[in-house]
């Protein structure tokens, strides 16, 4: 894909937690960035949200190359 591939801290609130008990592959923390999850002060970073899906559109369309 040519992007470059950067580890980032995420909270673990999302539901791939429970995914990956029972599914072999499950990709995370595709979503844009924020902080505070599930409470009065939840926001996300408006400048994360394009290039994030971007991300997760090429990581789609590069999967499905080896199908």
């Amino acid at each position: 894909m040519g992007r470059p591939f950067f580890l980032k801290k995420r909270g673990g609130l999302s539901d791939a937690n429970h995914m990956a008990q029972v599914c072999p592959v499950c990709v995370d923390s595709l979503g844009p960035t924020g902080n505070f999850d599930h409470s009065d002060k939840e926001f996300l970073s408006i400048n994360t949200i394009i290039p994030h899906t971007e991300f997760a559109y090429e990581l789609v369309c590069d999967l499905a190359k080896d199908k």
